[in-house]
């Protein structure tokens, strides 16, 4: 055994860094997934309310009610100047004459699958978290690519309108407003720099809890994961298909059954329980004795009614927390819909080639400026244009993913890496 401790003393760091190399580097949706769901003390808080649970059927499991009592007693009697003692020594055990045993586990399974379902819960949100950021993330990297591109063209277009205003051939207002164009996509830029690092930290953070756990994430999984072909695959379908899907409706389903199984356990403690003792004695009339001792509590003061009575009413509490849980969620899948349904329209509205044909005339136009065929101005009206356009088109599909994500969250769909972990 010494050994084994040992070689686990051994291998226990080495096995500490593979895991903590495993969650660093440039990793796709479902290990991020698996990364958050292994350090969350969420998920571990929920897997210890299993284990206590595992632990109340296993003393569910007993066989007798209490522990057996042993006792004993000694006494004496004074006449005249002769002495007379008695000794006893009794043993008793308690014993169960109804079904409450058999109702201790029952209550104890059911707490046991409400506290599984608290761990899909839990797991649920780290996976929820880690899903939002890499949204998140994607979003931030494509409106600095973006505006980078829109730096490029503004820098451009700054150098061909201060050259011609250097050799007298354009006035210098243009060239100052060029410049003050410039400087208005560089704030943007820089902006967005900053819009990705902080993505970035909330990624480390929702996958590992640290900031600094240099993770990244691939983008191929997400954007398959928020296809609209796969939203209106697993959005098929009224609300209600999609109750099952949801941890805190099984959640909630799981709490009114072991509500019900307290009731039952509460009404079974009400059977009163046998007591059977054997006593061995040796008094001053007799040498040894033997006997036996049974004995029947009796609910005189407390008969247990009243335990009934609010384990009944909590029964009833929880019953309609379900119907709570279920119309919040009906609301929720209903106004998700809706929200992707009218997002989707909006980015087709604004999706074709207007964008394309318009950068394709900001080239056109730059190289008019250049030859001092069109104004200055023109062309940043134009580049304004093209930048507007592309800020509106980047808002669509962000909001378009957003309420695509939203939607996936709300009829319960299932998340790469998120049942990987039990």
């Amino acid at each position: 055994m010494r050994v084994v401790a040992a070689a686990l003393g051994v291998l226990a760091p080495s096995m500490l860094l593979a895991d903590e190399a495993a969650c660093t580097g440039k990793l796709p949706v479902d290990a991020l997934v698996r990364c958050a769901i292994e350090r969350s003390p969420d998920v571990s808080t929920a897997r210890a309310e299993v284990d206590v649970a595992k632990t109340r059927r296993a003393v569910a499991d007993y066989a007798v009610p209490s522990r057996p009592r042993v006792g004993g007693s000694i006494g004496g009697r004074l006449q005249d100047r002769e002495v007379g003692a008695d000794v006893t020594l009794d043993v008793e055990q308690e014993l169960y004459l109804g079904d409450e045993r058999a109702r201790k586990g029952e209550a104890a399974d059911a707490e046991r699958r409400t506290a599984e379902t608290w761990v899909g819960g839990a797991r649920r949100e780290a996976a929820v978290r880690v899903l939002e950021a890499v949204a998140e993330l994607r979003l931030a990297r494509t409106t600095l690519a973006l505006a980078t591109e829109s730096l490029r063209l503004a820098e451009d277009l700054a150098k061909l309108v201060a050259l011609r205003a250097q050799k007298g051939l354009a006035p210098g207002v243009d060239s100052d407003q060029a410049d003050a164009a410039t400087l208005l996509v560089r704030r943007g830029v820089v902006e967005a720099e900053a819009r990705v690092r902080s993505s970035l930290v909330a990624l480390n953070v929702a996958a590992t809890g640290r900031p600094d756990a240099g993770l990244d994430a691939q983008d191929e999984q997400i954007e398959g994961l928020l296809a609209p072909e796969r939203i209106a695959k697993e959005a098929i379908g009224p609300a209600a298909a999609h109750f099952d899907k949801r941890p805190e409706i099984r959640a909630a389903r799981a709490e009114s059954e072991a509500s019900k199984q307290r009731v039952r356990v509460i009404e079974a403690a009400r059977t009163p329980t046998l007591t059977v003792g054997v006593w061995l004695g040796r008094t001053e009339f007799t040498a040894n004795a033997l006997g036996v001792r049974v004995g029947l509590p009796l609910n005189l003061w407390r008969d247990g009614q009243a335990e009934v009575v609010e384990a009944n009413a909590m029964s009833r509490a929880a019953y309609s927390r379900v119907a709570s849980v279920e119309r919040r969620a009906a609301v929720e899948i209903a106004a998700s819909r809706t929200a992707w349904e009218s997002a989707v329209t909006a980015r087709k509205a604004l999706q074709g080639d207007v964008a394309s044909r318009l950068a394709a005339s900001v080239a056109r136009l730059h190289d008019a400026v250049s030859k001092g065929l069109v104004p200055a101005r023109d062309a940043l009206l134009a580049q304004r244009s093209l930048q507007e356009l592309r800020e509106a088109l980047l808002t669509a599909r962000s909001r378009e993913a957003s309420t695509a994500l939203c939607l996936l969250l709300a009829v319960g769909a299932p998340i790469p890496g998120e049942e990987v972990t039990p």
